[in-house]
């Protein structure tokens, strides 16, 4: 099964830190987290997406326990 990817402002909410400070982690401990670059089809900049397994234990359960509430509500 392929790790879960969340987009940059999604992991920060799920660590309970701001936009800016999960970005500079990630520029500062480039080994700690599994990244991909997304590029958009209109044009811009390009998305940040983290790898689900590369955040905390405290963020990887409460984005288990968001996929699960939405899978309830379909």
């Amino acid at each position: 099964m392929e790790a879960a990817y969340i987009y940059l402002n999604e992991a920060a909410e799920l660590e309970g830190i701001r936009y800016n400070t999960m970005a500079q982690k990630l520029i500062r401990n480039k080994e700690r987290y599994q990244t991909k670059i997304e590029k958009p089809e209109g044009g811009g900049k390009d998305r940040v997406l983290i790898s689900v397994t590369s955040l905390s234990k405290a963020a990887r359960a409460a984005y288990k326990e968001r996929t699960k509430l939405q899978v309830a509500d379909i």
